[in-house]
């Protein structure tokens, strides 16, 4: 199992997106891309499982994402989801970060390619903060 970076530090050197005004669970802001072929393949066990009900191959990613999932995606990393948190820190009262989920076999890759695990990330997705967001990822 990967281990998530311990101690977290805080803050976590997230910086803030180009969201203006949009709230958590909105579609505006998002793009979207054409999957390649291990996504499709993904989605279509994912939807066989009874755990997917989205259909085709395309997907909506947020805007500010969108770069960084699609170089993910040339590495042959299977994402899950991904949210850029639109600038905020709470939602309904919960803490909120921005992520890029992945699968677990994927996530020693991710691990070496420089991101962070949440710590409350658990199998079998895992739960990364985006470099794009990051004070201390690339640009």
């Amino acid at each position: 199992m990967v281990k998530p970076v311990d101690p977290w530090p805080q803050p976590f050197g997230i910086i803030p997106c180009k969201c203006q005004n949009v709230e958590i669970g909105s579609y505006n802001n998002q793009v979207t891309l054409r999957m390649p072929a291990h996504m499709i393949t993904y989605r279509t066990k994912k939807q066989k499982q009874g755990g997917c009900t989205t259909v085709g191959e395309s997907i909506c990613v947020d805007s500010c994402l969108s770069n960084e999932v699609q170089w993910l995606w040339t590495l042959g990393i299977t994402t899950t989801g991904c949210c850029c948190a639109h600038n905020k820190v709470q939602n309904n009262g919960q803490d909120i970060y921005p992520y890029i989920g992945v699968t677990a076999d994927c996530s020693a890759r991710m691990l070496e390619l420089g991101y962070k695990l949440y710590p409350e990330s658990d199998a079998p997705e895992h739960h990364f903060v985006p470099l794009c967001l990051t004070d201390w990822g690339y640009e």
